[in-house]
């Protein structure tokens, strides 16, 4: 083998790899470093302007405990809520959460969910054991999966129509007279419905899995 030659061959292929690193071609320009249609990763996402919780707005003591507890500083940051068996009997004031997918108020004293009627990013609501008769304020919800209400005062269940994602139903021991609002949905998949006065709806969702009524 001709090392001289092969040395001379790699040294040459190199130097041509560099030039054309470097431009090339004897034009004098440099590559930069940057292609033009190539986003600019350095440059830093625009600012979100973000708003401070309001405390004044909780009126009901235990509710602003259980938010304080969190340790959030503003609304934004709200997405979860964990406030089950905190003797909450209000909600007013939670309004101000937009972002919030889940909240668990489960064994508190509410009755009335008036203030959750806005928050339309909600996916999960446990509202169970509280003194609920009215969950019409649901209606404007309609990222809303997973509905616990059991152990409520409810006599109907009409909301359920304005629902479209609400894939599971838990209204056992309330006091719903009609099952009929299920016959028309087309995602519920999971229903528990017993103790309640109404009878049996005359058709059962064509999605439903699995049911006790």
């Amino acid at each position: 083998m001709n090392t001289s030659w092969t040395r001379s061959a790699l040294a040459a292929a190199l130097s041509t790899l560099l030039a054309a690193c470097n431009g090339g071609g004897g034009s004098g320009s440099s590559y930069s470093g940057t292609d033009s249609n190539t986003p600019d990763t350095n440059k830093q996402p625009p600012a979100v302007a973000l708003t401070p919780v309001d405390f004044n707005r909780l009126a009901d003591s235990a509710l602003h405990s259980c938010i304080a507890d969190t340790g959030i500083e503003y609304q934004e940051q709200l997405q979860m809520l964990e406030c089950a068996d905190k003797n909450i009997q209000q909600l007013n004031g939670l309004e101000q959460f937009k972002n919030l997918r889940v909240l668990n108020i489960r064994m508190n004293e509410v009755a009335d969910i008036t203030p959750l009627t806005s928050l339309s990013s909600m996916s999960y609501l446990d509202v169970s054991h509280n003194k609920l008769s009215d969950i019409s304020q649901l209606d404007a919800l309609h990222q809303l999966n997973t509905l616990v209400a059991g152990n409520n005062e409810i006599h109907s269940v009409d909301v359920i129509s304005q629902l479209p994602k609400l894939t599971r139903l838990y209204i056992n021991h309330n006091r719903v007279a009609s099952l009929e609002p299920l016959v028309s949905t087309t995602a519920i998949r999971h229903l528990a419905a017993e103790d309640n006065p109404a009878p049996m709806p005359s058709l059962l969702p064509v999605s439903l899995q699995t049911f006790s009524i």
